[in-house]
């Protein structure tokens, strides 16, 4: 996945262009659904009665790098809605030939042309732009800021200082290495707009909010499901996919869930469960051997998701109990996102090697603006514009370079915690069909051609 969005390398580390990673995705993506068509009513099933069930359309020790159910057993009721059939969803029959289409991730959402600021923080900024070019306009008066306790704990941080010194020496070369390349060069002058069209696609409306919800109603359902082949043109309700794995054994497909449309990649498994039905169905993402990546992107307990209830957080207890010995190949590479709070990197230290990974190593991911400008300060306390992943492999009888990279022609590989689908790989999560809704996506016409007004989202990787 990361390799085929590397743009640029060196010593130090890699870019990476994510926007041209997910586009090549979609080039080619069969559809027998009219994309145009209104969202119709479907049919579903409920938990029983009195189970409430919304549907809805709705080298630390190591190196450092740089990466630019329910318990009734009452049968569930099915409940029909106002159509004849669920041919009722399709615009074109079984048999009509589908269509060719070729989609990409909107350039929108990675046009981050400035650095990162609060509204107040802009406003204050164009107020001081207007004084410059009129007098009458009385001049913001700013107040001098003390510093945080948390600064100058950071300030007298020696490993703190060190990660910043490396990181902005990686960043300074490679971004020399990108804009020879021709990358990280933004002509003409960019508008003052703090990010505006970032942030307005930023709002995409989405109407899947409730596949979280239905993975929390079944949680405790003692039903193990067999394997879902996505049909080409298959249309399903929540519950013929929630709980059981999904699987895509063809090409690029668009597909409709729960009333809207998702883009579905080729050769790709996913499963929609909540964790309480993973921890008791985990042999149901197991694969022969076991997985050779496992990618966990865990939901950190953190002030500002706790604020907005943008998606449910876990404690690092429930965390711990991933079942990641069952699923790891021999020599698997695991791989975790981290926040950059210091108890959530001790707390994997003491989680690794009860995973049977011995040895790990961290490597981080900086976010440059479309000019090779980090999104805010690499030593700012507030907002730091990168993130760290702590990565090991499993035990295994012939132990190779840890950082290798190296995995077996064609691995098995699993993201935990996934809101969006990957050729080839295996997705869970209560949101794992997320950033497919076909929302996210623009249609373009030719298959070699990217949207117009693109804007290349790309960041210092390794």
């Amino acid at each position: 996945m990361v390799t085929m969005s590397v743009i640029c390398e060196n010593q130090h580390g890699w870019v990476i262009d994510h926007l041209a990673s997910i586009s090549k995705v979609y080039k080619k993506t069969k559809c027998y659904i009219d994309v145009n068509c209104l969202k119709s009513k479907f049919v579903t099933e409920c938990p029983p009665d009195g189970l409430k069930f919304n549907h809805g359309s709705e080298d630390m020790d190591g190196n450092n790098s740089l990466l630019m159910s329910f318990t009734d057993t009452e049968t569930p009721k099915q409940v029909t809605a106002d159509v004849t059939s669920l041919q009722d969803l399709h615009m074109t029959s079984n048999k009509a030939e589908p269509s060719t289409l070729s989609y990409a991730f909107k350039s929108d959402l990675f046009a981050i042309h400035q650095t990162y600021m609060m509204d107040t923080q802009f406003e204050k900024i164009q107020q001081q732009m207007a004084v410059d070019s009129n007098r009458h306009v009385l001049p913001v008066k700013r107040k001098r800021k003390r510093q945080s306790v948390q600064h100058q704990i950071l300030c007298g941080n020696d490993n703190i200082k060190a990660v910043c010194g490396r990181l902005k020496l990686a960043l300074n070369s490679l971004v020399e290495v990108a804009q020879c390349h021709g990358h990280l060069v933004h002509v003409g002058k960019l508008p003052p707009d703090n990010n505006l069209r970032a942030r307005s696609a930023a709002h995409i409306r989405l109407y899947d909010n409730s596949m979280a919800e239905l993975c929390e109603d079944w949680k405790n359902s003692i039903y193990q499901r067999k394997s879902l082949i996505v049909e080409d043109s298959g249309c399903y309700n929540g519950l013929d996919i929630v709980n059981r794995k999904v699987e895509n054994n063809k090409e690029c497909v668009v597909t409709r869930v729960m009333g809207e449309l998702y883009l579905i990649p080729a050769s790709c498994n996913f499963m929609l469960s909540s964790m309480s039905y993973l921890l008791h169905n985990s042999e149901l993402l197991t694969v022969d051997g076991g997985y050779d990546l496992i990618v966990i992107d865990p939901p950190w307990q953190n002030k500002s998701v706790k604020r907005k209830k943008s998606y449910c957080v876990l404690s690092e207890e429930e965390i711990g109990t991933l079942p990641v010995p069952k699923l790891a190949a021999p020599g698997c590479l695991v791989v975790i996102w981290a926040t950059n709070k210091s108890r959530i990197l001790q707390f994997i230290t003491k989680l690794l090697p009860l995973w049977n990974i011995q040895q790990f190593v961290t490597w981080y991911w900086l976010k440059v603006t479309t000019c090779g400008v980090p999104i805010s300060s690499i030593d700012s306390t507030q907002k730091q514009p990168y993130e760290m992943l702590v990565m090991g492999r499993t035990a295994c009888e012939s132990p190779s370079e840890l950082l290798s990279l190296y995995l077996p022609e064609n691995p098995k590989c699993l993201e935990l915690f996934a809101r969006n689908l990957w050729p080839g790989w295996t997705s869970w999560g209560n949101e794992v069909l997320r950033h497919q809704h076909i929302n996210f996506y623009t249609q373009i016409t030719t298959d070699d051609k990217r949207p117009a007004n693109s804007d290349v989202e790309e960041a210092v990787v390794k």
